[in-house]
């Protein structure tokens, strides 16, 4: 099974999580430059978050290793991530594993 391929579960992954993922729902914006040079803004949601990045639920299907911004929309603080695992289409969207460009401990918010 390629990276690519992994499914995000506890037992698929757990051995190589650098931090406690937290399942939260956090409404995002995602932004970045598309293969046009068009900027492409759409929103989305996380389903689980860490330290280091998020399992983000989006309308659109990104391609791996997209560079994109996440803009947390109670906050509107920005995080610039990167699209390193791609899953299934599920009910209400795509599934995506983005790894944050500089994590902190103070990513989503107070409640995180």
């Amino acid at each position: 099974m390629s990276h690519m391929d992994a499914h995000p579960s506890d037992a698929n992954v757990g051995n190589r999580r650098r931090s406690v993922r937290t399942h939260k729902f956090v409404a995002v914006q995602l932004e970045w430059i598309d293969e046009n040079g068009l900027n492409v803004s759409v929103p989305a949601r996380t389903r689980s978050l860490n330290v280091h990045g998020c399992l983000v639920v989006s309308s659109h299907d990104l391609i791996f290793g997209q560079r994109l911004r996440l803009v947390n929309l109670q906050t509107q603080q920005s995080l610039e991530g990167q699209v390193v695992w791609k899953g299934s289409h599920v009910r209400d969207g795509w599934e995506l594993g983005v790894e944050l460009v500089r994590p902190e401990t103070n990513n989503w918010g107070p409640s995180a």
